[in-house]
């Protein structure tokens, strides 16, 4: 059961208010270090560090509107493998790192597979209601941190739309989970008044004493903001879904509808590099297991008439598509790597959304129900034939 709990006041606004609560953490030795976006001089994009030293927090912007790759890629950097499952004893305390949504949704999938070990990362989530393309964010003149205070202050009253130019990424608008489901801290800003600058939410009472923050009640119009947020993105989810299922299906000449979608597909694997849960450490693409030999090329190119080149690029995306897409958290990053601008992230996020409603699972919000990747149920598509 959560507790809730106010930060410190400063008076300084929400950002002041979120950077308070990781001071407290640091100071208190709850974690050993935070991972955090930090308004880095000379970079016009917020650069992610591992910080230690408590006064580097003063630039930090927990909730900066740009996310260059998946901070759940990160979890797992922070994960020592060496430390056994079920190891005893005293441990270290563990890093914190600051999350959205998505990546906080994608760190409960890689705790399945072992890439993620929860004693050794802590997450700290923080309400998001979308993130800008990060050529876009760089385009501004406003600067990071004037941009992130001034996002993270709108933030409060959950818009679905960017409060200014340019739009927020085509993953978030569809977006409609603005607060991670699965945490250890919450740091809650939409649907918050203004004069409590930051809710804090906390999962263990233990962790909650130790921060020594003041008891609070959660704020009663926080969920109807919640909603209002929902009901707008899951209109524009279901009909985005609705027509990339369509395209899906096969065209008047017969072409299947993901090889006239993925035809310009240049398989450089951007997508698999920018996707959190593609995490093997070798990628079968990347290895000479997927090179046709030269003379099987010609022998294919004889029978045929003709080959494409290269061959690969549709069973790249249906390798893909089985690896992920139960686990698919729609963070929409695929789509931001692509050279090509191919509705990837769309694809993904459709085949998922069939795939998980007839699996019954919603990746990101139980890490306790298995990944259907890796169970069996002897009652599964009973209806597909005799088993």
């Amino acid at each position: 059961m959560s507790t809730f709990a106010r930060a410190p006041q400063t008076g300084q606004g929400t950002l002041a208010g979120a950077r308070s609560v990781l001071h407290r953490l640091l100071e208190t030795q709850c974690v050993s270090g935070v991972v955090i976006d930090i308004a880095g001089r000379g970079h016009a994009i917020p650069q992610r560090r591992l910080v230690h030293d408590s006064e580097q927090l003063d630039e930090s912007l927990p909730f900066a509107p740009v996310m260059l790759t998946s901070g759940a890629r990160l979890a797992t950097q922070l994960t020592d493998r060496r430390v056994a499952p079920d190891a005893e004893g005293s441990m270290n305390p563990p890093t914190a790192i600051v999350l959205r949504p998505c990546e906080a949704k994608a760190v409960v999938e890689l705790r399945k597979l072992r890439q993620v070990d929860p004693r050794q990362v802590l997450i700290v989530a923080v309400d998001c209601v979308g993130t800008y393309e990060a050529a876009d964010f760089s385009a501004q003149q406003i600067g990071a941190e004037a941009w992130s205070r001034q996002y993270s202050e709108s933030l409060r009253a959950g818009a679905p739309q960017s409060p200014a130019s340019p739009c927020y990424r085509a993953a978030c608008t569809r977006c409609v989970d603005a607060v991670a489901p699965v945490a250890d801290i919450w740091l809650h800003v939409l649907g918050v008044p203004e004069s409590d600058e930051i809710l804090v939410e906390i999962s263990d009472p233990a962790l909650a004493e130790r921060l020594g923050l003041t008891p609070a009640e959660d704020v009663p119009g926080r969920n109807a903001a919640l909603d209002q947020l929902r009901a707008v993105r899951s209109e524009k989810r279901q009909q985005d879904l609705a027509q990339a299922l369509q395209a899906l299906q096969p065209g008047e000449d017969g072409t299947p509808g993901l090889a006239a979608l993925f035809d310009t597909c240049l398989r450089c694997l951007n997508c698999g590099t920018a996707c959190p849960l593609c995490y093997c450490k070798e990628c079968l693409f990347r290895t000479d297991s997927v090179k046709v030999e030269t003379r099987h090329l010609l022998d294919l190119a004889d029978r045929r008439g003709a080959v494409r080149l290269p061959g690969d690029a549709i069973l790249y995306q249906l390798t893909r598509l089985m690896h992920v897409s139960t686990s698919c958290v729609g963070c929409g990053l695929c789509a931001s790597a692509c050279p090509m601008d191919l509705p990837v992230d769309l694809v993904f996020q459709a085949v998922g959304r069939e795939t998980q409603a007839l699996l019954e699972y919603r990746p990101g919000f139980d890490p306790s129900q298995p990944m259907p990747v890796s169970t069996f149920a002897r009652d599964e598509f009973e209806s597909l034939g005799e088993h």
